[in-house]
């Protein structure tokens, strides 16, 4: 469920931006005013969405205690935490390097490539992602951290038993 609410709301985002850049070249009146009623209507519903996925993540303890983790860390707000939560179930599951190429982060080699094809040239350094719905959502946060934080790396690393299960 949380997987469903996450990807409408992403496209409520995206049919906001459109109505938004629709109003802005729109110059009759009449065409202005509906424009102000379908993004009126958006907006409600996109809050009403974002707090259904706050209460949806509340009332899961683990998925509560990996959204309070995410939080801690610089540019990871509510919103990017649920993303994160909602699209990538394996946090806590899997290695960094596997987080990585699961979004498309990291390289992966063409399995169709055959040694010394020109394809094996051409896609050896492809970026290619399960969840490439993943990489605009939390940009200052993987992209270009300052430094690792320890926060993130213990979720990415660690087992369920450590990083995801609630304090006692």
């Amino acid at each position: 469920m949380l997987r469903e609410l996450a990807a409408r709301r992403s496209q409520l985002v995206d049919a906001l931006q459109a109505e938004r850049c629709r109003l802005a070249l729109a110059q009759a009146p009449s065409v202005r005013h509906s424009l102000a009623l379908v993004i009126g209507v958006l907006e409600k519903s996109l809050t009403g969405l974002e707090a259904e996925l706050a209460e949806h993540i509340a009332a899961d303890p683990q998925m509560a205690h990996l959204a309070g983790l995410l939080r801690t860390v610089k540019g990871i707000g509510p919103i990017t935490a649920a993303t994160m939560i909602a699209d990538l179930p394996e946090l806590g599951h899997l290695s960094g390097k596997e987080i990585a190429a699961l979004v498309g982060l990291a390289p992966l080699p063409d399995r169709a490539a055959r040694p010394g094809s020109a394809s094996e040239l051409a896609t050896a350094d492809r970026l290619s992602a399960a969840r490439s719905s993943m990489r605009p959502a939390p940009p200052s946060a993987t992209l270009r951290p300052s430094r690792p934080s320890m926060i993130v790396s213990s979720i990415i690393t660690s087992g369920p038993a450590r990083s995801l299960s609630p304090p006692s």
